[in-house]
């Protein structure tokens, strides 16, 4: 799945809290209920995170994902461990004149 988001927003700033991993169950706490991280190296990343799915039912999950920084505007985010195990999102950011242009693409 791809898709694309056109934000009124500096890119940096956009980019900052996309990558502050700690910060996700505030901004979906019906969706995220912990995120830890539990390695840092260089530009790679690993989160355990307690994920809420409500549709028909609830179910929560838990996973591990690696996250690699790319150059300031680039994150692939891997999930190691879990139900959704092996899926890949892809996300980029790039300066536009009106603010910032968020391209995204999920391999699930």
């Amino acid at each position: 799945m791809d898709f694309e988001m056109d934000l009124s927003a500096n890119k940096n700033k956009l980019f900052s809290i996309a990558t502050d991993f700690s910060i996700y169950k505030k901004l979906l706490p019906d969706n995220i209920l912990d995120v830890k991280i539990i390695q840092e190296t260089g530009d790679e990343i690993i989160t355990q995170e307690r994920l809420l799915f409500s549709s028909v039912i609830k179910k929560e999950i838990d996973q591990q994902s690696k996250h690699k920084i790319i150059q300031g505007d680039y994150i692939c985010s891997e999930i190691i461990s879990g139900p959704l195990k092996g899926s890949v999102m892809n996300a980029r950011f790039l300066e536009t004149s009106t603010g910032t242009k968020q391209i995204g693409r999920a391999h699930v």
